[in-house]
C-alpha cells in the first residue's frame, strides 16, 4: 500500500508484506528497501542555565570588519579567532539572501533573534512533517540551533531567511519518512524560486543536527539529491564517540561537523562524546554553548553535542555562500563551491585530541587572522596575523 510519495526527492514510502518486500529487494530498479528508521536530535539534551541575552548592538564600522565586543557564547569568540580565543566575535559577510532551513523540532517563533533591524521577522514559511504545530514549545533543540546557525545574537547568519522544517516531534525524533516530507518541500522550493527569478538561483543551507544510530542507504541518497540539487547540506556527525562514517545521515557532497570543547589555549580536543574520523569535514564549538530558548523573547539556554557544532557550520556557509554569484554557475556546483570556500578559509593544524583520523580543521568566519604559518594554506604564509600569498 502505497503511504506517500516523494517525488523531488525519488523516493515513496509503502506498506509491504515479507513477500512484497522480498520481491522489492530483487527489482534492478529500486534503489534501497529500509525500515522507516527512528531520525533523533544530535547532541546531549541536557541544558545549561538559561539567562537573558542583551539585543547585539550593530558597531558603525565597515562591513568587511563586523564585531561583537561581548559574544554570547565562547564559540563564537572560539569560531572567529586563530588559535587563543580574543574576547570578541568578528565576521565579514552575514549570510544576506541565503535561505536557513533547519531541519529539527520546530523554531519558538517569538524570540527576537530571529528580527531584523526593523524588527520584522526573518523566519519564511516551513512545514511540519513531525508531532504538532505547537511542539517547539516542548522542546527547544531546534530553536536553539536555529538560532547559532542565524540568530542575531547567538549566531552567525544574521541575514540569512531561516525556514523551519519539523521533522522531529516534542520528544525529539522522527523518521525516514517525517525526514523525506521535509526535503520534498525544500526541493520543491528551490525549482519555485529558480522558475520566478531566474538567471538568479536560490541560495540554501541545510542543516542537519540529526540521524540514525547506524547507516541509512536512503538517508545518504536523500543528501545527494539535495546537493545535487545546488543545497549546501550540514551534517552533525553525531555524539557516540565512533567513527562518524558508521552513521547516516553522510555524504561526501556535504559538510559534516564534529564538536570541540573549549580551551583557553586554543587546542580545543573534541568533546567526550563527538564522533571523529576521516568522514569529518571540519570542526567547530559544541559545548556548553548558549543559543535561544523556548521561554521567552530574550530567553538562552546553553546545550553541547554535534548538533551545535554544525549549526555553526552551517552559518558560515551562509557567509560564504554570500560571496558566490549564482547567475555565473550552475545550481549542481553550488555545495563544492561552498565547502571548498569553508575548507579553505578553515584554521589549520591547531587542534588538540579529535580522534584518529580527523583533519585538524577549525571551521572561521573571517579568513585572514592567523598565529602560524600551520593556520594558513598550502603557499600561504603567516604575516603579522595575515595570511598572505608568497
Amino acid at each position: 500500500t502505497l503511504i506517500q510519495s516523494y517525488e523531488n526527492a525519488e523516493f515513496f514510502s509503502v506498506s509491504l508484506t515479507e513477500a512484497q518486500k522480498d520481491a522489492m529487494f530483487e527489482d534492478d530498479c529500486v534503489f534501497t528497501v529500509e525500515p522507516n528508521y527512528i531520525v533523533r536530535a544530535r547532541g546531549r539534551t541536557t541544558t545549561g542555565n538559561a539567562k537573558k541575552q542583551r539585543r547585539l548592538r550593530r558597531l558603525a564600522i565597515p562591513e568587511f570588519n563586523l564585531k561583537d565586543e561581548n559574544p554570547s557564547s565562547w564559540g563564537l569568540e572560539r569560531i572567529s579567532s586563530m588559535g587563543k580565543r580574543n574576547g570578541s566575535y568578528k565576521w565579514i559577510h552575514e549570510g544576506r539572501d541565503t535561505h536557513m532551513y533547519i531541519f529539527d523540532t520546530g523554531i519558538y517563533p517569538d524570540h527576537w533573534d530571529w528580527d531584523r533591524a526593523d524588527r520584522t521577522s526573518r523566519l519564511g514559511d516551513g512545514l511540519i512533517c513531525a508531532g504538532t504545530a505547537v511542539d517547539y514549545e516542548t522542546n527547544d533543540h531546534g530553536t536553539h540551533v536555529a538560532s547559532l546557525a542565524s540568530g542575531m545574537t547567538h549566531g552567525i547568519g544574521k541575514a540569512t531567511i531561516v525556514h523551519p522544517i519539523q521533522v522531529l516531534d516534542a520528544n525529539g525524533e522522527g523518521s525516514t519518512a517525517s525526514l523525506l516530507c521535509g526535503i520534498e518541500k525544500v526541493l520543491q522550493d528551490g525549482k519555485d524560486y529558480n522558475t520566478e527569478n531566474a538567471p538568479r538561483k536560490i541560495r540554501s543551507v541545510v542543516n542537519l543536527s540529526l540521524g540514525v544510530d547506524g547507516r541509512s542507504d536512503a538517508l545518504d541518497k536523500a543528501v545527494r539529491v539535495m546537493t545535487s540539487s545546488g543545497y549546501t547540506v550540514v551534517i552533525a556527525a553525531g555524539d557516540h564517540d565512533d567513527n562518524a562514517c558508521f552513521y547516516s545521515p553522510h555524504d561526501p557532497s556535504a559538510i559534516t561537523v564534529g564538536a570541540l570543547s573549549d580551551e583557553e589555549n586554543g587546542f580545543n580536543p573534541k568533546t567526550s562524546s563527538s564522533n571523529y574520523g576521516e568522514c569529518i569535514d571540519i570542526w567547530a564549538p559544541g559545548e556548553d554553548i548558549f543559543g535561544a530558548s523556548n521561554q521567552g523573547e530574550y530567553e538562552s539556554v546553553s546545550k553541547s553535542g554535534t548538533s551545535v557544532a554544525a549549526a555553526f557550520v552551517a552559518g558560515v556557509a551562509s557567509l560564504y555562500f554570500e560571496s558566490v554569484n549564482t547567475d555565473l554557475h550552475a545550481s549542481n556546483t553550488f555545495p563544492a563551491i561552498v565547502k571548498e570556500k569553508v575548507i579553505n578559509q578553515a584554521e589549520r593544524n591547531n587542534l588538540g585530541d579529535i580522534g584518529y583520523g580527523s583533519p585538524d580543521l577549525m571551521a572561521q568566519t573571517t579568513a585572514s587572522r592567523c598565529s602560524s604559518n600551520a593556520s594558513c594554506g598550502p603557499g600561504v604564509k603567516c604575516l603579522d596575523g595575515v595570511c598572505i600569498s608568497m
